[in-house]
């Protein structure tokens, strides 16, 4: 389905390159023609190598199927995304003709390669032509000086012929442009869906060993809903663009409905076949204004161990898993630039839920030891972000017992404490932050409490002093009054220096007389505030893209914004502090050893992944490549392991899982 999937992008994009040039996209075009001339003789006709198996009896039945299912879960996923009759109208006609034309290239794939490739040197051989003729046309002054004049007379004739003229490009323009929009976007879907179905052979693994999650998550910090997932590969990808969690969340909902349907009508409930596929999923409601969890959570398992009830839970989680969402929402966001303003492309609203949903092999359950053979790192179904931000206590049925232990196997009721007690927490951490001033080197806060209550106990000392002057005047004898209240206002600007140095290391006096102080490090801000360091940390990473604020060394290294001037990170981040504030460390395991990449997943990350063979020359990705040497950092008596961060080179060749161990980070 690949190849033939190729077929078709590379058509639609020889017809561009064409008749509309401009409008093209060449890489795409590159991509797919390289594919197929890899694996197809175009003179021959025939395939390079044996790779596709054939079932032995009703192949193209099957396959027509297949591609049915597929079409059919992605339409009604991308109807579930937005409404508007261009929308509509155009992705059914689109994926109706994706879905004729993948059933007929199967009758003869090789063949129907080697003509897609041979029709290559036909367009550039005419593209080249036409420009040629355009270009002598255009440059020739011969025809320039024989071109008679157009009388006064026949000058409405030919505007209103240039007029016509002009409607018909913009016509063929239309035309290309919708065109191009629906069938790029659609091509990019399937290609996410299909390798979320497929195996990778990059990873050596066996294709039947795999375990693949998605969460739906929520954020303290911005109240906004969080989406993370697992693949099939093991490529661990994060997305925070809420219009990328709008589109998540349709694809959720088929994926949802699909299951349950699964869970209603399968025969497989009493499996005892040693091959089988398990399916689970928690589903949590939340209230669109409150972001309370409704009642009645949605929570349940499933064993499949036929071929066509796995495929029909898989299909609509490929939707689900991956890129999709992002390259979905980004087809949306194109579709509403070029619809009609009468008749706008508008999204559909999305109730607000918490969800994991999760897919293991028994293949796996059998090697998960050898999978997870350490406690630093776990899936991201058992993590802290599904316990702990999308309710998902029963994420850890059937995982290693390594990972279940007393903290983690607890009830819903327990979550949800917990869960409330984060979000106050972090609600009043919030609205202090509300009322900061925050420019590019400093975070200035009101507290005029503290620094009018100190001048009003200094100028008391004052006129106190000079009032016991006046007052004793010189009845008692030896004591000079003068003295005495020279005394007092010494003491007063000695209290005054003490309270503006304190707690932060410059106060300007402008500042202090007007109750404004002024912290340029992050221990400042603790001493003035009381707030805890590690929720500083959080607020300041989760909502750097909002904040003109640089930061500097020590611990600056997970920050986008850095100088050698500014707002001092005097704290080292905790393992919990990195996630609360959009950092994700996946553990992978590199040419040098064990290591961490960093996935980010800050307000407007469309999606950020970690694949299993990469390279971090290309990306600009928080690395940790110390990771068998870290240092020490001693806190609360307790001596913790103290990673290095940096932006460095670094390449991997596996993905292990999230790293969750407490530890800290510089």
């Amino acid at each position: 389905m690949q190849d033939a999937l190729d077929i078709c992008i590379h058509d639609n994009e020889l017809l561009l390159i064409e008749h509309m040039p401009n409008q093209a996209n060449r890489e795409n075009f590159n991509s797919a023609h390289d594919r197929l001339l890899r694996d197809y003789d175009p003179d021959e006709g025939k395939e390079r190598f044996q790779r596709h198996l054939r079932l032995e009896s009703n192949n193209d039945r099957y396959y027509h199927a297949l591609v049915n299912y597929i079409t059919g879960m992605m339409l009604r996923t991308l109807l579930r995304t937005m409404r508007g009759a261009l929308w509509e109208e155009r992705c059914v006609v689109t994926i109706a003709k994706f879905a004729a034309k993948l059933k007929v290239l199967i009758n003869d794939l090789p063949m129907s390669a080697s003509t897609c490739l041979a029709k290559t040197e036909e367009v550039r051989f005419r593209t080249k032509h036409q420009e040629e003729i355009q270009h002598k046309i255009r440059y020739n002054p011969i025809l320039d000086d024989t071109v008679p004049r157009t009388s006064e007379r026949n000058e409405p004739q030919k505007s209103q012929s240039t007029q016509l003229e002009r409607g018909w490009i913009d016509a063929e323009m239309r035309y290309f442009i919708v065109m191009k929009t629906f069938h790029l976007g659609i091509s990019r879907l399937f290609v996410s869906a299909l390798s979320n179905l497929s195996s990778n052979e990059d990873t050596e693994m066996s294709t039947d060993v795999f375990d693949t999650s998605v969460l739906m998550y929520e954020d303290y910090i911005t109240n906004r809903r969080m989406f993370l997932c697992s693949q099939r590969d093991g490529t661990i990808g994060a997305a925070a663009d809420q219009r990328v969690i709008a589109s998540a969340g349709a694809a959720f909902q088929v994926c949802l409905d699909a299951w349950k349907s699964l869970d209603d009508v399968s025969s497989d409930k009493n499996v005892t076949s040693e091959d089988w596929t398990l399916l689970s999923w928690k589903w949590t409601e939340l209230d669109p204004k409150s972001f309370e969890p409704q009642p009645g959570p949605c929570t349940s398992s499933l064993k499949l161990s036929t071929m066509k009830s796995a495929i029909n839970a898989f299909v609509p989680y490929s939707t689900v898993c991956g890129s999709f969402p992002s390259l979905l929402q980004d087809m949306s966001n194109k579709v509403s630039l070029i619809s009609d303003p009468t008749a706008p492309v508008k999204p559909v609203k999305q109730n607000p839920f918490l969800a994991v949903f999760t897919v293991r092999t028994s293949a796996y359950m059998a090697k998960r030891f050898d999978i997870f053979n350490d406690n630093d790192a776990c899936g991201i179904s058992n993590s802290v972000l599904a316990r702990g931000k999308a309710l998902a206590r029963s994420a850890t049925a059937g995982m290693p017992m390594m990972y279940v232990d007393e903290n983690r196997a607890v009830t819903d009721k327990t979550l949800r404490l917990h869960r409330d007690a984060e979000r106050k927490r972090m609600k009043k951490a919030m609205n202090e932050f509300q009322r900061w001033i925050i420019d590019e080197t400093s975070i200035v806060i009101s507290n005029k409490l503290y620094a009018w209550g100190f001048l009003g106990g200094s100028a008391l000392l004052v006129f106190g002093g000079l009032a016991i002057g006046l007052s004793v005047g010189d009845r008692i004898t030896g004591v000079d009054p003068l003295g005495l209240a020279s005394y007092c206002w010494i003491f007063a600007g000695f209290v005054l220096l003490v309270a503006k140095s304190l707690r932060v290391e410059n106060w300007p006096w402008s500042r202090f007389f007007r109750g404004q102080v002024v912290c340029r490090s992050v221990r400042e801000v603790h001493s003035v505030t009381g707030m805890d360091s590690q929720d500083i940390l959080a607020i300041l990473l989760r909502l750097e893209p909002r904040m003109n604020l640089i930061k500097r060394g020590p611990f600056n290294a997970v920050f986008s914004k850095r100088g050698t001037e500014g707002f001092a990170i005097d704290v080292p981040f905790n393992t919990s502090t990195l996630i609360e504030g959009g950092l994700i460390l996946v553990k992978v395991q590199s040419v040098a050893g064990d290591a961490l990449v960093g996935i980010r997943s800050d307000l407007w990350t469309r999606y950020d992944s970690v694949s299993p063979k990469g390279d971090n020359a290309t990306e600009d990705k928080v690395v940790c490549r110390d990771f068998l040497d870290p240092g020490k950092w001693t806190t609360r008596a307790k001596e913790f392991p103290l990673y290095t961060l940096s932006r460095g080179d670094i390449q991997w060749f596996r993905v292990v899982g999230l790293f969750e161990k407490d530890a800290y980070f510089d």
